[in-house]
């Protein structure tokens, strides 16, 4: 299963981020699903992927209290900031 970033939508100014007219519950159910569930996946996840599925997360504890903290606990939060990184450390 290969999980898309969201795309804005057409009509929206090229200006405005996409990141807001995402629907973040559905994106994270299912991107949550494949990244948390099977490791190797997110240890290939893109920089967008990965920086999207931190926004998701950040944004699942501003409405589930918690959330964030399992994440952290889980070590799931960890390995996403590990691959965010990745791609810094191969650049320098």
């Amino acid at each position: 299963m290969h999980v898309e970033p969201p795309q804005p939508p057409a009509d929206q100014p090229d200006w405005e981020p996409a990141l807001a007219a995402t629907d973040w519950t559905s994106w994270l159910r299912e991107a949550g699903e494949v990244f948390h569930d099977e490791p190797d996946r997110l240890a290939a996840a893109t920089l967008e992927q990965c920086s999207m599925l931190l926004i998701a997360h950040v944004r699942a504890d501003r409405f589930s209290e918690g959330h964030l903290l399992d994440t952290l606990r889980s070590g799931h939060l960890a390995q996403l900031l590990h691959r965010i990184r990745e791609p810094v450390d191969q650049d320098a």
